[in-house]
């Protein structure tokens, strides 16, 4: 309490600014975030531009009140027109994130670019690189993209390596070349980087530009979970699966599916839905398979639209309902989801939930087709017979008509 009260009498932002930031990391007091935000606030307004930075990371995390993405803008504005480093950057990741502020890249790249050109910022150049890289100010620059992150990978930086290597993958402004987006993944995975580890794995898993190493996969799928990557645990989920054996064996497969499931990643959730509906290793349960389908349609998992729909067309878990699940259906062919489209198709041909429209059928079954859905392959190649057999009958009909006509009374 002494030092609070000297540090407030005396008016020195700086001892205000460092005793706010003793209280906010609990360093030589308890922590107390309401006590670091008061004394980051007296700080501020006595100009000290390290307490206004940190006034805006309270706001912008809601620590010690709410969160409040405008405040935490107004103080990185105030900081960074005064050059602060720090509260540029931050500012320029709201802008790129569309927080505080409307989604705006063209403002992100601007405070970058500063950050690169007047303090040779290093994260602030991989941002930048990847604004170009993607082309979020709607123009795509490979080749300023390609020298920065030449320069981070230069240097040690994990993510330009892997981003060096996406480029070589897809053939982004460089020769596509699998062996050099290969040599820079694994630089990367030498880092810990698990993004790399994840591409890498998928090449040995499916055998692609390497030689097909299914425990070579498993072990990078492994590392990359450990390390929080969603798609890892997945896919990691989906080989414990394939080579489940007992219960016990699904049960590995459930637990890394609900890890990436209750962080948000669809794909998991799909399987955990999966698992419910089929019952696998667990008590099957409609409804909480309806819950994990209805959170994966959320994050446009279109293939747990179409199976919400046959939840709705079958009845289980719910009330047969053919609107809903013409619904559902619709809204998975909106995204091209073969099964979505074929059962659309079958609604349309039947008059379920829907006026019968054979045309429309036969034009959903075609675009299911040519995305490979066997059903609505078997569908047309049915109707077609039917016309053929329809058109024979016709002229069979046709020749007994002319035929009739001819006669003498």
């Amino acid at each position: 309490m002494e030092k609070l009260d000297k540090a407030t009498k005396s008016k020195d932002s700086i001892e205000m600014f460092k005793l706010g930031y003793s209280f906010f990391a609990g360093e030589g007091v308890q922590q107390d975030y309401q006590k670091a935000k008061e004394l980051f606030e007296k700080s501020a307004n006595l100009g000290n531009l390290d307490a206004i930075y940190n006034l805006g990371v309270l706001h912008a995390n809601g620590i010690g009140g709410q969160q409040n993405y405008s405040e935490a803008v107004k103080c990185f504005e105030k900081a960074a027109l005064l050059g602060h480093k720090a509260a540029m950057f931050y500012l320029a990741t709201l802008y790129e994130q569309g927080q505080g502020v409307p989604q705006d890249y063209k403002k992100a790249k601007e405070l970058y670019e500063k950050l690169v050109v007047e303090y040779k910022d290093y994260d602030a150049m991989l941002n930048l690189a990847l604004i170009y890289l993607n082309g979020l100010t709607r123009k795509y620059d490979y080749v300023k993209a390609k020298d920065y992150l030449e320069e981070l990978a230069m240097l040690g930086k994990p993510l330009a390596m892997y981003n060096l290597g996406c480029m070589y993958q897809n053939g982004n402004g460089v020769e596509k070349d699998m062996s050099i987006a290969i040599n820079y993944w694994e630089q990367a995975v030498q880092y810990d980087e698990p993004n790399s580890m994840f591409s890498l794995a998928i090449l040995y898993a499916e055998g692609v530009e390497v030689k097909k190493d299914l425990q070579k996969a498993k072990e990078l799928y492994e590392k990359a979970a450990k390390l929080g990557h969603l798609k890892a645990m997945n896919n990691l989920g989906y080989m414990y699966e394939c080579e489940a054996k007992n219960d016990q064996d699904y049960q590995k497969a459930f637990k890394l599916y609900e890890q990436a499931a209750t962080q948000g990643d669809p794909k998991a959730m799909l399987s955990m839905a999966y698992f419910y509906s089929e019952g696998i290793s667990l008590k099957q349960d409609f409804l909480k398979a309806k819950e994990w389908y209805e959170k994966a349609a959320s994050l446009n998992e279109s293939k747990a639209m179409y199976n919400l729909g046959f939840l709705y067309t079958e009845g289980k878990g719910v009330e047969k309902d053919y609107l809903k699940a013409r619904e559902w259906f619709e809204k998975a062919a909106d995204f091209n989801e073969p099964m979505a489209l074929c059962q659309l198709g079958t609604f349309y041909a039947n008059g379920q939930g829907v006026a019968r429209d054979s045309l429309k059928a036969t034009k959903l079954w075609i675009r299911a087709a040519k995305l490979g859905d066997r059903t609505a392959a078997t569908n047309l190649k049915i109707l077609k017979e039917i016309m053929i057999k329809q058109h024979l009958q016709n002229k069979e009909n046709l020749k007994i008509n002319n035929d009739a006509d001819k006669l003498p009374f």
